[in-house]
């Protein structure tokens, strides 16, 4: 089955989020139950979380609405690390707080995401202006 152009400009930042959210799940499960030594939970999130950067401004070049889709993305970001930080809070994960690596990637990550998303914003304004 093709994706076309129209399918892609329909993608919501939260099914995103959703996805980068099960693949970091199924991580910290299955290293839960011993099937590899990750060390630490937030080495997984991290990983969910660079799906989700990496991919969103991707495709948010192809979204009809960039300034909604942006702002959907930025909320689901912040969701995405609530969900974590009341985890390890309720103890299901380790906590951020004990390991200052975690913090330093996550804030790499959210600069990454924000220089990413400003070129896509440019690059779309730009060729709606050579239009």
């Amino acid at each position: 089955m093709k994706l076309s152009i129209d399918q892609l400009r329909k993608v919501n930042p939260f099914y995103q989020i959703l996805i980068a959210v099960l693949l970091s799940v199924i991580g910290i499960i299955s290293s839960k139950i011993g099937l590899f030594d990750a060390k630490n939970d937030w080495n997984i999130v991290c990983y969910g979380l660079l799906c989700f950067v990496v991919a969103n401004p991707i495709l948010g070049i192809l979204q009809s609405d960039s300034m909604k889709y942006l702002g959907l993305s930025v909320a689901g970001i912040f969701l995405f690390l609530l969900l974590f930080l009341f985890a390890g809070k309720f103890g299901c994960i380790t906590r951020l707080s004990q390991t200052s690596l975690n913090q330093t990637i996550i804030v790499a990550f959210l600069v990454f995401y924000v220089v990413l998303s400003v070129i896509s914003i440019m690059m779309k304004a730009f060729y709606k202006m050579t239009q």
